[in-house]
């Protein structure tokens, strides 16, 4: 079986950085996980070590933001 990641990419026209990007799953691996968490009875799965770190930072940079705009707004 070909590599998933090689075929989206070169339909998206980035095949090369999609075969050698590091922390990028492929569509085989994604689907492993979801099953996997499915299994265990969770309804939300953030697969890949990567997508998990980058979803918490822009998380909290969210928040910050949010934090931040809200303490301007009611100052004055």
């Amino acid at each position: 079986m070909s590599d998933p990641r090689a075929e989206l990419g070169d339909v998206a026209g980035m095949g090369e950085l999609v075969r050698t990007a590091p922390g990028l799953m492929s569509a085989i691996d994604v689907v492993a996980s979801a099953l996997t968490a499915w299994r265990a009875g969770r309804t939300l799965h953030i697969p890949g070590a990567t997508t998990s770190a980058m979803t918490a930072v822009l998380a909290r940079l969210a928040r910050a933001l949010t934090r931040r705009a809200m303490e301007r707004a009611f100052r004055g």
